[in-house]
């Protein structure tokens, strides 16, 4: 069976072709999606940069505090996660944004954001809030931070 890459909102999918038991012409497959972690990521971090030479070499190994230039970018993470704090928010994405000094990354509020790991940053936001929700069964309190450290 043959498959087709697309990518869309939600990530990388493959889909069977129609032409060999998938999809006839002007439907879509939904259950011959196939989601491919390894792939999306790999997208994700290709397209972050697209290997473009760093133009801000003042930024290039910089870790930017996204709350204090962007505190807004946490709410990007807390409408998935809604357990998850504002600031535990913008510490995930401080912690994952992707590398610096790229042509939209001049140190404003507005370059942070073109270093936002947004994958990375979910998949640490996923296993913080449901390490929440099962401290919140068990009442542990969690580290200073808000962030757990058995995460």
């Amino acid at each position: 069976m043959q498959y087709h890459i697309e990518c869309g909102v939600g990530g990388i999918f493959r889909h069977r072709d129609a032409a060999n038991g998938g999809v006839a012409e002007g439907g879509f497959d939904w259950a011959g999606l196939d989601y491919d972690h390894v792939d999306a990521e790999a997208f994700y971090l290709e397209t972050q940069t697209y290997n473009l030479p760093v133009v801000y070499p003042g930024q290039a190994n910089v870790q930017e505090s996204v709350g204090k230039l962007a505190p807004e970018a946490g709410y990007l993470l807390t409408a998935a996660f809604p357990n998850l704090t504002l600031d535990q928010a913008d510490q995930i994405l401080t912690e994952t944004e992707g590398p610096g000094g790229g042509f939209l990354d001049n140190g404003s509020s507005f370059g942070v954001y073109s270093r936002l790991n947004l994958y990375a940053a979910a998949g640490r936001a996923a296993v913080l809030a449901s390490g929440q929700s099962s401290q919140a069964a068990r009442a542990i309190p969690s580290s200073p931070t808000g962030i757990s450290p058995h995460n």
